[in-house]
């Protein structure tokens, strides 16, 4: 189950960051998950909460966001969103093979999206 080593890795680099302001609470960790990234959402979340459990992240809410493939049509310049592995151009027709040069970059494996905290120097501090 890699989607414990994925919230560990989380934790961990949010613990990092949230050490640099002395007096932090993290109160929201923000995801974004592609299509492609393999990754069970509930997974994830279960994951977390039986990591974070009785420490001082316990209270940290863990929001994942789902991002779908995207795919331009090098014929007839569509973006289209990948539904069901289907890459048919829904305008012209033209079929591509599922991995092709033609993904689009805004369809995301797995990005750090946010997180918030409160410090005594900064409220409300969100990183994107």
């Amino acid at each position: 189950m890699h989607e414990f080593a994925i919230a560990r890795s989380v934790l961990a680099a949010v613990r990092a960051e949230a050490e640099l302001r002395p007096g932090t609470r993290v109160s929201k960790i923000g995801l974004r998950i592609g299509d492609l990234a393999g990754l069970d959402a509930d997974a994830l979340s279960f994951c977390f909460e039986a990591l974070t459990k009785g420490t001082d992240f316990g209270s940290v809410t863990l929001e994942i966001e789902r991002k779908p493939r995207r795919q331009g049509c090098s014929r007839c310049s569509k973006e289209f969103v990948v539904v069901n592995y289907e890459t048919s151009c829904p305008a012209c027709g033209r079929r591509r093979p599922f991995f092709s040069a033609e993904m689009n970059s805004n369809s995301p494996i797995l990005r750090w999206r946010s997180y918030d905290a409160d410090s005594p120097r900064t409220e409300g501090l969100a990183r994107e």
